[in-house]
């Protein structure tokens, strides 16, 4: 089993929705272990559009590295997502920040993602659910990703509940309801 650690944002639609909706869709490939409070930031790179709804979650799946990035693409697109240019505003966005402690650097994937340590919108939710994970190549925690990190951005907390009640609020169908408890 993989230990991946993914980032969720969406700046378009009804955000909250699309988000709930990817995680349902990211259950039917694995098992869901943590879902960090959902936040509120401006956007990043360019800056001139809505702000975001963004998460981090720790989810375990069989799939390998570019299974799971051919996945996430078919979730995003799923939901709307419409590539145009980089940084564009987008209904769904999502990120393999890490992939077990594996370090891929080719074109089209970069494991640990290549911009984790610059960005607050994804070392905050991480500093949340797994604050002493280690960054395979900076060596260095969340915690002091963080407390070193050059992006100055004020992140809001939209959604502050612990990750089981979010999910069995928000996510999982009265049928998955009924077959956790048996």
């Amino acid at each position: 089993m993989n230990n991946i650690f993914l980032g969720i944002g969406s700046n378009l639609g009804d955000k909250l929705r699309i988000i709930q909706n990817s995680l349902q869709e990211l259950m039917q490939i694995g098992q869901i272990c943590m879902v960090s409070s959902l936040y509120q930031s401006p956007a990043w790179g360019v800056v001139n559009q809505p702000d975001y709804f963004n998460l981090v979650l720790e989810i375990n799946s069989l799939l390998q590295p570019y299974e799971l990035l051919s996945y996430l693409h078919q979730i995003e697109y799923n939901n709307g997502r419409e590539r145009s240019f980089r940084w564009a505003a987008r209904t769904l966005d999502i990120d393999i920040l890490y992939f077990n402690d594996f370090v891929i650097q080719e074109p089209s994937l970069k494991i640990p993602h290549e911009r984790l340590p610059l960005r607050k919108f994804v070392l905050e939710p991480l500093a949340e659910i797994a604050p002493y994970k280690v960054h395979p190549v900076l060596q260095k925690n969340h915690l002091e990703l963080l407390s070193i990190c050059p992006d100055a951005s004020e992140l809001r907390c939209v959604y502050h509940q612990d990750w089981q009640n979010f999910l069995h609020e928000n996510i999982y169908s009265a049928e998955n309801k009924k077959a956790l408890l048996e």
